[in-house]
């Protein structure tokens, strides 16, 4: 009996662990009875992180709200970021940018990474690397966007830098992030 179904699953310890575990690795987890976990005759169902992983239109809306929901994790991390480097220690916007740029970048990592793309079964070696590299082209886009902003646009002043934040860094992400994440979060088999 060699069947996948019958092979002997490593699980973490604690509930929750074992749940992440069995969902990020394709075991049934959620809405499945004993019978038809037993039912050897029919195929797998596919967990909701191999369900989410397609490329239909609902799987992509799904996506999308997860990763936008990820983003804003990463925007208010951002956000408070930079309002602490310029409001309270006093640094100079363009420098501030990078440091609270480099804060949002982690909570997006692992937010796309678990929670938006559930693509912890991929290899993080992979997806870091790649992440790595199309936050650099990101951080790139973002300083330049945000440094025409507060430069050309709201120069006449009374603007407020963290307006400039908001509206960079939603351009770059619906242009840039978005498409890119989802060659980066890919699942090999």
């Amino acid at each position: 009996m060699n069947s996948p179904a019958h092979t002997p699953r490593r699980h973490a310890r604690g509930t929750r662990q074992a749940t992440r575990y069995a969902e990020c690795n394709g075991h049934p987890v959620y809405g499945q009875t004993e019978k038809s976990l037993l039912n050897l005759d029919s195929r797998p169902t596919p967990s909701r992180g191999q369900a989410l992983r397609g490329n239909d239109s609902k799987a992509v809306f799904v996506r999308f709200g997860r990763t936008a929901l990820t983003g804003g994790a990463a925007t208010l991390v951002d956000l408070a970021a930079l309002a602490v480097c310029i409001y309270v220690i006093g640094m100079d916007a363009r420098l501030a940018s990078l440091s609270a740029l480099l804060a949002g970048a982690f909570i997006q990592f692992f937010g796309n990474r678990h929670y938006a793309f559930k693509a912890c079964d991929g290899c993080i070696k992979r997806q870091a690397l790649w992440f790595t590299a199309t936050e650099i082209v990101t951080l790139g886009l973002n300083a330049l966007v945000y440094d025409m902003l507060v430069t050309q646009v709201f120069s006449s002043g009374g603007a407020d830098p963290m307006l400039a934040r908001l509206i960079s860094s939603h351009a770059v992400f619906l242009l840039w992030s978005f498409p890119v994440w989802h060659w980066v979060f890919r699942v090999q088999k």
